[in-house]
Parts: C-alpha cells; structure tokens; sequence
C-alpha cells in the first residue's frame, strides 16, 4: 500500500475528525482569499484616487501668466508634489461641455469668460496632501478658492489601514487554530493506531515508513481545504462580481481576468500544504518517539 492509499484510509477510517480538520482548513482559507481580494481592491481604490487631482486651486482671473508661471513652478519644486496640471479658461469649458452633453440648457449661458483656469495637484502619497495645503497657506493672492478632498482621502487611509490589520489578525488567528487541529486530530490517530504502529514496526518497517502517511494525511487537509476555500471564495466574488463594479464605477475593484485569481490559488495551495504539514510532522514528532 503506497503512502497516498494509507493516507486515505486513514481519513476513511475517522471521517469526522477528517472532517473538522478540513472544515477549519476550508474556512481559513475562504476568509484568506476575501481578504487578499479585499487588499487588492483597497490597493485599486488608493490606486484609482492618487491618479485624480487631489488638490485643485482655482485661480484668480487677474493673474498674469508670469505670476500664474512661477506659482504652478513653486509648487511643482516640492517632493511632494508628484504632477501639477493647468487647466485655462476654454480646457475648463471643455470639460464642463463634456460633463453636461446630455443637458443643453446647461450649456447654453456658460461661457470660458465665466469659468476659472485652474492647477490640478496629485500628490506622491495621499498623507502629504496636508503638507502641500499647509504650503498654499498665505498665497491668497494667486488663489480665488481651494478645493482640497481631505476627508476622502484620509477616511480611505484609516479604513484601509483598520481592514488590513484586522484581516491580518483573523487570517493569524484562523491559521493557528488550522494549525493547532491538524496537530490534534493527527496526534488522536496516531494514539488510536499505536498498536498497529507497533506491529508494523516489528515486522521491519523503517521510521519513515510509518511517519510518511501521517504526514501525507495532513498536507491533504492543507491543500483540499485550501483549493475548497479559494474555490467558494473565488465563485462568491464572480456571482457578486458586476454588482461590485456596478457600485464602484471607475474603480476596478475585483480584479480583471484570472491571472490574480489563479497566483492566489497558488499561494493558498502552498500555504495550506506547509500548514497541514507542519502540523502534523510536530503531532509525528510528539507521538512517536522512535
């Protein structure tokens, strides 16, 4: 009997303790796979919004353009400050026409003579957009009005930052406790077949001989459980998939394709084989002592 069929005799043997290990295992690893999705998508989002203007000053129409020249040039030498587009009179009637095609009364009073020129700001990092606000302070004489999405910003930083550490501490916590069942379901089959062990061990078989199905048993719970969890986690996220895209518009939120999908699978497998190996190689180690 080669060392998969003793495996999976094993696991025939005691349905249910097999059961309760790959229910723990499964159940990391759909949470495993909503949060590696649910970080990518805060990623996307951060993403999405460092590549719009987070700072937009509306300039004043008596500004000459040496003056208009050496303000954007002033502000575009900070390090912060990762690009700084102008906007004239007629780019922003442009624009405003673009918004408003589908509403012709709009557009039939406005004029560019009415519309600001403007200096849209992205930032290197969403943190410095307060440093860069500081340093408009006092410049009142280029700027007629200072639209700055700080609470956006800085509620996606929180949020993103609060969800990354607590599904970093469910994931652990799930994980230890995957790891502390296989160790314990493996360590009760072991002491329920020592007796058995014992026998085969008299009849010449090596150490490894008998230690190799144990820890094949526990990399199984490691890797079915692990492919079962991606595999729920993977079919919830297409069923909701347009739902999501409907609600987060520009957003790519869920990834496109299965490449991403596919490189979790991967991860997941790996991590789940060295989870339910180890586990049962320290349940091996405990209960047998030769």
């Amino acid at each position: 009997m080669n060392t998969f069929s003793t495996a999976w005799h094993h696991i025939r043997r005691s349905p249910f303790q097999s059961l309760a290990a790959i229910s723990i295992m499964t159940t990391n690893f759909i949470l495993l796979t909503f949060f590696s999705l649910l970080v990518i998508g805060i990623s996307s989002t951060l993403d999405y919004f460092e590549s719009k203007p987070e700072i937009t000053i509306f300039l004043k129409d008596n500004l000459s353009q040496e003056n208009l020249y050496g303000f954007r040039d002033e502000i575009s030498s900070r390090s912060e400050v990762k690009e700084i587009v102008y906007i004239s009179k007629e780019e922003a009637l442009g624009i405003y026409r673009e918004q408003n095609k589908d509403n012709p009364l709009l557009l039939e009073m406005v004029t560019s003579s009415i519309l600001p020129a403007s200096l849209e700001i992205s930032a290197n990092n969403p943190k410095d957009l307060d440093t860069i606000a500081q340093s408009l302070v006092g410049k009142e004489q280029y700027i007629d009005e200072l639209v700055y999405q700080r609470d956006l910003v800085q509620s996606i930083i929180k949020w993103s930052n609060i969800i990354k550490k607590a599904g970093l501490v469910a994931v652990t916590a799930i994980s230890l406790i995957s790891f502390f069942v296989v160790l314990i379901v493996i360590g009760m089959k072991i002491t329920l077949k020592k007796q058995e062990i014992n026998v085969t061990r008299l009849l010449g078989a090596s150490k490894f001989y008998v230690k190799k199905a144990f820890l094949a048993e526990g990399s199984f719970y490691g890797v079915f459980g692990a492919l079962v969890g991606w595999a729920v986690a993977f079919a919830t996220a297409l069923y909701f998939k347009d739902q999501v895209a409907q609600f987060f518009g520009e957003i790519s939120f869920l990834p496109d394709g299965y490449r991403v999908y596919l490189l979790i699978l991967g991860a997941e497998a790996l991590f789940g084989f060295f989870l339910g190996f180890f586990g049962s190689w320290l349940a091996v180690k405990r209960h047998l002592k030769y």
